[in-house]
């Protein structure tokens, strides 16, 4: 069997990613494997076209595919959404189809789950027959069980490969939104009291509804606003995992991002984020904007800011990558998420008062600090790395443990002893058959009447006052 692996990671055969292929090569010797370095080398492969044929050629002649790569800002990196992109500019899904793939991939279990979504979906857009995921943690390889699993998941892929039975399809097929957004005039803007909103944009192409919808957001704003594209920024590539800055958080590059981040972005109040989808997500030039501010690893650089989107494209179709936009704002962030406006109503005058309404409430919400209730994703994300970071890769993320002592982030359960102490006693008093009577009867309805007293005693008070 011939099997070619798509490696997704920009550090190419240093991949972490890639040393469990080799494992898994030890484990099947039998097959032949061929490796491409889609990340590392997706400059060549997008100026050469040469380079390109000769990957695609060696993808029609494979029995089966597996994707890899690591998560990186909680989906695969930018190079590899690139090389997704290519595949559908230059008109190459019909290589793909049909193909058995699967993918592996890498990380501490931040989040990961969008990343093995989005490549589920773009597998079954290209017309793949797609097996399933593998998440590995970077020291699963040093766990005999976990290598069992490994193993077991390969032969179980290689087997239905073999089988050539259809696969259940999980996605739905994507429709393609023919609105064309003229907006009118926009009203005067109102009194933003000096707050300043910068519209990040991965597109102004004249006469894109994500261009009309730019400007009318901006001019909603005044003055204050400034919209900058990221092809303006002049980045010289994407992230490319050296992991240096998470020492001092500096980046490598030289190209200005780091200045332009630190002064522009991180000075805003208000931050707008105008993308557009693209296949499973949306563009390449938006992660590589991410990937490149991961120079500030896991510190919450923009925690406190205002963030909104604006989307051209049908993102209900995309739930995976509507919650992704949602999780950079908040878990990643910890700023104020203030929501999203696409433009799938096809309206026009209902767009315009979609944003309308999105600007006022972007300046309200950066006016009155407002933070929504954090849900799992802010928790769940916030507990995955205060653990794994303080079990050992704070050595690397140094910038990040300083920031979680600083800011009191290490917030283990275990470490209030005053309180594991009393948890302690009244479990010991329930065993008192009296006690017991007691919480069962009231149980229902203790929760409940706290909050209530709670609530009344500040009637009291207000009215006392």
């Amino acid at each position: 069997m011939n099997i070619v692996v798509l490696n997704g990671s920009p550090k190419g055969e240093h991949s972490i990613t890639l040393a469990y292929l080799h494992y898994v090569q030890t484990c099947f010797p039998e097959y032949r494997y061929s490796v491409i370095h889609v990340a590392k080398d997706i400059q060549t492969i997008e100026r050469s076209p040469d380079r390109f044929d000769r990957i695609t050629n060696r993808i029609r002649a494979a029995d089966a595919l597996v994707w890899l790569y690591g998560v990186w800002v909680l989906l695969v990196p930018a190079q590899m959404v690139r090389f997704l992109e290519l595949i559908r500019e230059r008109n190459q899904r019909h290589v793909f189809a049909g193909k058995y793939s699967a993918s592996m991939s890498t990380s501490i279990h931040y989040l990961d789950h969008f990343a093995e979504h989005y490549i589920r979906a773009e597998s079954e857009d290209l017309g793949m027959q797609f097996f399933d995921h593998l998440s590995l943690d970077i020291r699963d390889l040093m766990n005999a069980e976990k290598r069992g699993n490994i193993r077991r998941f390969f032969s179980y892929f290689v087997a239905s490969a073999n089988r050539r039975q259809p696969l259940p399809k999980h996605t739905a097929t994507l429709t393609l939104p023919q609105f064309r957004y003229r907006p009118q005039p926009a009203a005067p803007p109102p009194d933003v009291k000096g707050k300043r909103v910068l519209i990040l944009s991965d597109s102004q192409r004249n006469g894109s509804n994500l261009h009309h919808m730019t400007q009318r957001f901006a001019a909603r704003c005044g003055t204050n606003a400034r919209v900058v594209t990221i092809a303006e920024l002049g980045l010289q590539g994407g992230c490319v995992g050296c992991m240096r800055c998470g020492r001092d958080n500096s980046c490598i590059y030289r190209d200005g991002f780091e200045q332009f981040y630190n002064e522009t972005v991180m000075s805003a109040d208000v931050i707008i984020f105008a993308v557009t989808i693209a296949g499973r997500f949306v563009s390449s030039e938006f992660k590589t904007f991410l990937d490149r501010a991961y120079f500030w690893t896991h510190t919450p650089s923009l925690a406190g800011t205002t963030i909104g989107y604006l989307v051209e494209g049908s993102l209900c179709e995309h739930l995976n990558t509507r919650q992704f936009l949602e999780a950079t704002v908040t878990a990643r962030q910890h700023a104020l998420f203030a929501g999203i406006v696409t433009d799938e109503c096809a309206d026009t005058t209902t767009l315009n008062a979609l944003i309308d309404d999105f600007a006022a409430t972007c300046l309200q919400y950066t006016s009155d600090r407002y933070a929504k209730g954090f849900n799992f994703l802010m928790h769940g994300a916030h507990k995955v790395f205060r653990d794994y970071n303080w079990a050992g890769i704070r050595l690397i993320w140094q910038a990040d443990h300083r920031f979680y002592r600083k800011h009191r982030l290490y917030d283990f359960p275990q470490r209030n002893w005053l309180k594991n102490l009393l948890l302690s006693l009244l479990m010991v008093l329930t065993r008192i058959p009296a006690v017991k009577r007691s919480i069962d009867t009231n149980i229902r309805t203790m929760p409940a009447s706290r909050l209530r007293k709670f609530i009344d005693t500040r009637l009291v008070n207000r009215r006392s006052a």
